[in-house]
């Protein structure tokens, strides 16, 4: 009578407690207005309590596997970066590109520059692969420098250890890189040698 109708079509099954709490939960899940953090973690719950493996439970939500696979890895995200990305509004899609940073504190760095400049999901992803490319391009430029710093040695032991009295040797860059070649430290490396 609250909606104005005398008749209400329905639907009566009989299921044991198990199967009543599924339905439940199941129902609470396929409603439209849940947060990414709502579905995510009532889609762990179904798969925790029950026992379900992810395809079980993506056939009872009447989901394909990988979307429920998607939304559970969001929960790999900081509780505080979850809220964060809930309460900006922001997508799934969001949070899967923040899981490809390295750290929690990139993470929540880059959420905050994504709500700053309210990014939608194609300027996250491209802001995400930018902080990845640098990060990699940091990684390599220190790689250089390690190798140059090695290479400067390998030329500069030989001549160091020639003023010493010592006939050249070819080190090798296992040897090089292990003592940081200290020059200060030479005599004594060579006696222990």
């Amino acid at each position: 009578a609250m909606a104005g109708l005398r008749d209400v079509p329905c639907l009566l099954v009989s299921v044991n407690m198990e199967e009543s709490n599924i339905l439940a939960l199941v129902e609470n899940l396929q409603r439209e207005n849940l947060s990414i953090l709502e579905e995510a973690k009532g889609i762990s719950r179904l798969i925790e309590i029950f026992g379900l493996s992810r395809e079980e439970a993506a056939d009872r939500l009447g989901m394909s596997a990988s979307p429920v696979a998607n939304k559970i890895r969001l929960l790999r995200l900081p509780d505080d970066v979850l809220d964060k990305l809930c309460s900006a509004g922001l997508t799934e899609r969001h949070g899967r590109a923040l899981l490809r940073l390295g750290s929690f504190q990139m993470q929540r760095c880059a959420l905050d520059r994504m709500i700053e400049e309210n990014m939608n999901v194609a300027a996250a992803e491209s802001y995400v692969e930018s902080l990845l490319r640098s990060e990699e391009e940091s990684d390599a430029s220190e790689t250089d420098k390690e190798k140059q710093t090695s290479s400067a040695a390998q030329r500069t032991l030989p001549w160091q250890l020639s003023l010493m009295g010592i006939p050249p040797v070819q080190l090798s860059h296992l040897f090089v890189k292990r003592c940081k070649t200290d020059f200060r430290l030479i005599p004594s490396l060579l006696i222990l040698l």
